[in-house]
């Protein structure tokens, strides 16, 4: 398969998942649109300069010398992401189009839309599969160090909200940390309002609602503790995320992917298999 088949097949996958993101909580109308009836758009530029994905060839090429190498922690991430019961990185997947796509609520469209009314689980799993079946490269733009770091601030506040000490769950349902290591006070909080009301504290209205999500793991730290490692940055809170994740016999004692966080949209939010790609010496 050549390479500018391989860039469009996974530029695909990844666009539809971003889209059920994008338009899950879109108000439309009757629950679909008309797209066909959009204006063409005449200035589009084809000069692709990147293939806008994940990692490059030298990615590639540093982690195929260590699997083969048998060195860890890529060859057991490897391991787990070839594994017989993962469906997902199988040559034998097949993908599930459908005309039309919708995630709706189902007391005000399973009538109209009876077979269709929630199947954008067809595409978070093709999506998910074309990224497995692949691993795509992504050169992008260099954000992460934007404005003096922001984005990795951002990223380590979120680690040390979120921390613990152990790790509770399984692959089949969800993953969460408990034994959290740092309090509401351990991290600088102001507060603000907004059209839910005051939000005097981290996670304010999940909590009065009892639905905090506090300690959600999701294989998201592995790329931004590479990153801060890239860039020479500190990333003290990401690096417990991947030390604490590796420790998780049931993933390869790596972070994992899509198929090891639940079978629901949640679980498929990030695509994963950090510890494969992006661990670094």
């Amino acid at each position: 398969m050549n390479k500018m088949k391989l860039y469009t097949i996974i530029g695909t996958g990844l666009f539809a998942l971003t889209s059920i993101m994008l338009f899950a909580c879109s108000e439309i109308e009757d629950g679909s649109n008309d797209m066909s009836s959009w204006p063409e758009v005449k200035d589009y530029v084809t000069t692709l300069e990147h293939p806008c994905m994940l990692h490059t060839e030298t990615d590639f090429e540093f982690v195929k010398g260590k699997v083969q190498s048998g060195a860890q922690p890529w060859k057991n991430a490897f391991d787990h992401l070839t594994r017989g019961g993962n469906n997902l990185s199988q040559s034998a997947y097949k993908a599930s189009p459908v005309k039309l796509l919708a995630r709706l609520d189902q007391n005000n469209w399973a009538g109209k839309y009876p077979n269709d009314w929630n199947n954008y689980t067809k595409l978070m799993k093709d999506a998910a599969a074309a990224y497995q079946l692949a691993l795509a490269k992504n050169v992008g733009e260099d954000l992460f160090i934007f404005d003096d770091g922001r984005a990795l601030a951002m990223c380590e506040y979120v680690a040390k909200y979120n921390i613990g000490g152990a790790e509770t769950g399984s692959s089949s349902a969800s993953w969460k940390m408990t034994d959290f290591r740092y309090t509401d006070n351990d991290l600088p909080y102001t507060t603000y309002t907004n059209c839910s009301g005051s939000w005097d504290t981290i996670s304010a209205q999940e909590r009065r609602e009892g639905k905090d999500s506090r300690g959600e793991v999701r294989p998201a730290w592995e790329l931004v503790n590479r990153l801060a490692q890239d860039y020479g940055k500190s990333s003290i809170y990401a690096k417990m995320w991947v030390d604490k994740m590796r420790e998780n016999a049931s993933r390869g004692n790596s972070d994992g992917g899509t198929g090891d966080y639940g079978p629901n949209s949640g679980g498929y939010d990030q695509l994963g298999f950090g510890t494969l790609m992006f661990a670094k010496e």
